[in-house]
């Protein structure tokens, strides 16, 4: 250990980052570089009960177990940091740090790279309380995350060189370059694909085409459908025009009225065709009766007589 301890600060370049998680505990069986066996069974319960055992529910992170050490020779083990929080995740567990300045700008300036935990555990090697963690470059566990884990901030030359083949850019391309390709595509993400949208009339349009390719016909086609039903006299002639506009709008409403209605009416024509009583016809009698007997086989009122047909 270095006998000045160095101190952040603007004059201090910093060559790694300084994390907040560290990796304290791998998941499930491991083998130490010592040969020691342990095994993670339950991570839960280990944060559980080791933030039971802390102090105040804060584990020391010290250098190189110094506080296991001082139990043993009084000498000094400050603290590099404490861990204020555990949490259980696919990798093991980790712990968030509130690390001390001293602390941050030894890690910061890679002097320690390591975690080591301190822990207690069952005779079979199961980990059931998590006692302190230290600073080390000598780590008995190093399936752990590094604390400096990106290594050396990448040089700026072969950062660029990656991102002009990333974006297929010459090799001459400056930062310029790349940043306006970065720009455009951007800018491209952010703006509606043309082939994927359609102007709104167009699509009203469409509704309404396949609304009637559904229910209802063509004019030409209602014209010939209602001309159709008068001539087999299943709806009156008077009726032409109400039918032309339903049979267009809801073709099957149209075709289930002429099915409900078509043999009365066609009763009716025949019944004037035909007369109950040879030598007088229907046309000859009042022409009221006739009409209201028309509203009544068909179902309509007075009024829709009066105004439909007369």
């Amino acid at each position: 250990m270095s006998d000045k301890i160095p101190q952040p600060g603007p004059d201090m370049p910093l060559a790694g980052t300084v994390p907040d998680w560290v990796h304290l505990l791998p998941d499930g069986d491991v083998t130490g570089r010592d040969g020691r066996r342990f095994s993670v069974k339950s991570p839960q319960a280990i944060i559980d009960l080791s933030l039971r055992y802390a102090v105040r529910g804060h584990l020391p992170v010290d250098y190189n177990h110094g506080t296991n050490l001082a139990r043993k020779s009084g000498a000094d083990a400050p603290a590099a940091g404490w861990i204020v929080a555990l949490e259980a995740r696919p990798d093991g567990i980790w712990g968030r740090v509130e690390w001390t300045p001293q602390g941050r700008a030894r890690i910061a300036a890679r002097e320690y790279r390591f975690i080591s935990p301190e822990l207690m555990h069952a005779p079979g090697g199961e980990v059931t309380v998590l006692i302190s963690a230290a600073l080390t470059n000598t780590p008995n566990l190093a399936q752990l995350t590094a604390l400096n884990a990106a290594g050396t901030p990448m040089d700026p030359e072969k950062l660029m060189m990656e991102l002009r083949e990333l974006l297929k850019l010459p090799p001459t391309s400056t930062a310029e370059d790349i940043l306006a390709a970065v720009r455009e595509m951007a800018t491209a993400k952010n703006t509606p694909d043309p082939a994927r949208f359609v102007p709104m009339e167009m699509f009203e349009r469409a509704v309404v085409e396949r609304n009637q390719a559904f229910k209802g016909v063509a004019a030409r086609d209602a014209e010939r459908a209602v001309d159709d039903a008068i001539r087999d006299k299943k709806i009156m002639p008077w009726m032409r025009e109400w039918g032309v506009a339903l049979c267009s709008e809801n073709a099957p409403a149209f075709a289930a009225f002429v099915e409900k209605t078509g043999p009365q009416v066609k009763g009716f024509f025949d019944m004037i065709e035909k007369p109950a009583f040879p030598g007088r016809s229907m046309v000859d009698t009042d022409r009221a009766p006739v009409m209201d007997q028309v509203a009544i086989t068909l179902g309509l009122s007075a009024e829709d007589i009066k105004k439909y047909g007369g």
